[in-house]
């Protein structure tokens, strides 16, 4: 399930949840009905598994992986209607203006994993939120990292309520964007732009 969503984001996203969890049918919800219909289309033909813009808002609750892909400075995921078993990614509120969670959400996920806690601490509006009304410790909240690597036990229990709350973080994507160069020039594919001044 998608909460209002961009177009380009949105796909590349539930690409990546379709590529380690056995997705079936996806729902997504979107200001703009032309967008949402543009996205539901698309990602459908790309990969293969049906997508369509969901009736009501509530309707997203029944699903077993939410994602909130917005720019909102107001909650659009509530606590209070999420079901035991659930994984959120919220990834798009990477401002302190913005809060893509309310605190009963927060407060909900038994688990709570983040790409660098540094930086969250600067950007989490909701798990700062949480944290200072003692809803929450830092000690609390895991990074990537540890879950790639090994170094903590990632099993949950069926009900719990989890919860990866992304910022990114921009050494990685110079890092990836390297890479890519790096294997386009190698394999002679891609198209080079030149930058000049003026």
């Amino acid at each position: 399930c998608l909460f209002p969503i961009v177009v380009d984001v949105a796909i590349a996203v539930v690409a990546a949840v379709a590529a380690v969890r056995p997705i079936k049918n996806i729902l997504a919800i979107g200001r703009n009905a032309d967008r949402l219909a543009k996205f539901c289309a698309e990602t459908t033909k790309e990969l293969g598994i049906p997508v369509t813009a969901a009736k009501h808002p509530e309707d997203l609750y029944d699903c077993a992986v939410l994602v909130t892909a917005t720019t909102s400075k107001d909650p659009v995921l509530f606590g209070n209607r999420i079901q035991p078993g659930t994984h959120i990614n919220a990834i798009g509120a990477n401002r302190l203006e913005r809060r893509e969670l309310d605190d009963d959400a927060i407060k909900r996920c038994t688990t709570i994993a983040v790409d660098n806690k540094v930086q969250t601490k600067k950007e989490s509006a909701a798990l700062l939120r949480a944290v200072e009304q003692g809803a929450l410790s830092w000690d609390d909240v895991l990074e990537l990292g540890e879950f790639i690597s090994g170094d903590i036990d990632t099993a949950r229990a069926p009900e719990a309520i989890t919860l990866y709350n992304s910022h990114g973080v921009a050494m990685e994507d110079v890092a990836l964007a390297t890479k890519a160069y790096e294997l386009a020039v190698q394999n002679n594919i891609g198209l080079e732009v030149p930058f000049t001044k003026e």
